[in-house]
């Protein structure tokens, strides 16, 4: 199974040839994100490593930057590394708690505790959709550093006798990580004959330099600058929420509207699924163990219902929702 091989190499190669299938599938204009984590070696825990095929004890395997470099080397165009940081931490100034975050606790002594994953943000052309607006926060632009917790997941499963028991998933893809994604990379409608995404129209007003100053006069603690004003980090000129007024079609085939596709090879319990249903996305999933395809199933099912106009059930089917390796 993926994850279990000798060493990185043999760990990115399959990796790599995963999202090489997710290459050839994804539109000229589509985006991918690939949350994922690093881990250190050791020998006592990670029996099965071949130590000629690994980093030195202690050391980190560097996942994230190897499959970086991976994906390049398939002409992926790596367009940044976001990290998802769990825990906020404190302010530096003040030491007020920023937030609480939820990153496991570690108890290490000799290294600090690592509170983040990263997420790789890839295209396969120079030119593709990112709904920026979507994802600005207070009328600003997101920043590469999200700070977003984690969403544990229960289930009820069956127990030998017939009850139902509370099952929980640890190590589940964050619904707050899947929903920056989602509405960064993926369309809310598209063309249904060529599959163009619509564009958002949006109604904005810039500030002007004296309101600005008019702003910054009121804060506290703010470096001055060299012309006698002043200048307060994260406070820029136009930085007011985008109003969006409506959309309009990229091409002129004039087919009906459909939702855009969210496509995640490691479905697992469906959290990108359920997040991208939500969100009114299809979704179509894939994942290697049987045994969490009728939670998956479950899961998507329940917001299908939730929703107000309901998708075709078709999109749960084995052969276009929900697809299991023979």
């Amino acid at each position: 199974e993926l994850g279990h091989e000798a060493g990185p190499g043999k760990f990115i190669h399959d990796l790599a040839e995963i999202f090489r299938e997710a290459h050839r599938v994804l539109r000229d204009d589509g985006t991918l994100f690939v949350n994922i984590g690093d881990s250190h070696v050791h020998w006592n825990r990670t029996l099965k490593l071949d130590r000629d095929k690994s980093p030195p004890e202690k050391s980190m395997f560097a996942i994230p930057w190897r499959l970086g470099i991976a994906l390049q080397d398939d002409g992926w165009i790596v367009r940044q590394a976001l990290i998802w940081a769990k825990s906020g931490g404190n302010c530096p100034r003040c030491h007020f708690r920023m937030e609480k975050g939820s990153a496991m606790p570690q108890p290490v002594r000799d290294r600090f505790v690592s509170a983040h994953e990263y997420v790789i943000f890839a295209v396969k052309k120079p030119k593709y959709y990112f709904d920026y607006v979507a994802v600005q926060q207070d009328g600003a632009n997101r920043r590469d550093v999200l700070f977003l917790t984690a969403t544990p997941f229960r289930h009820n499963a069956n127990t030998e006798n017939g009850e139902d028991q509370q099952k929980r998933h640890f190590a589940v893809m964050s619904e707050n990580l899947a929903e920056v994604c989602i509405q960064a990379g993926t369309p809310e409608q598209t063309c249904g004959v060529c599959g163009a995404p619509w564009t958002r129209l949006v109604k904005a007003r810039k500030e002007s330099k004296a309101e600005r100053l008019s702003r910054v006069k009121e804060l506290s603690d703010v470096a001055p600058r060299h012309d006698g004003g002043a200048l307060q980090q994260g406070i820029h000129i136009g930085t007011f929420e985008k109003e969006t007024i409506g959309w309009k079609p990229s091409c002129e085939c004039g087919g009906e509207v459909l939702p855009g596709i969210v496509l995640d090879p490691f479905s697992g319990t469906g959290t990108t699924g359920a997040v991208g249903l939500r969100l009114g996305r299809r979704y179509f999933g894939i994942d290697v163990d049987p045994e969490i395809k009728p939670v998956a199933e479950a899961r998507l099912e329940s917001e299908l219902l939730a929703r107000e106009t309901a998708a075709p059930a078709s999109w749960l089917t084995d052969e276009q929702g929900f697809c299991l390796p023979p």
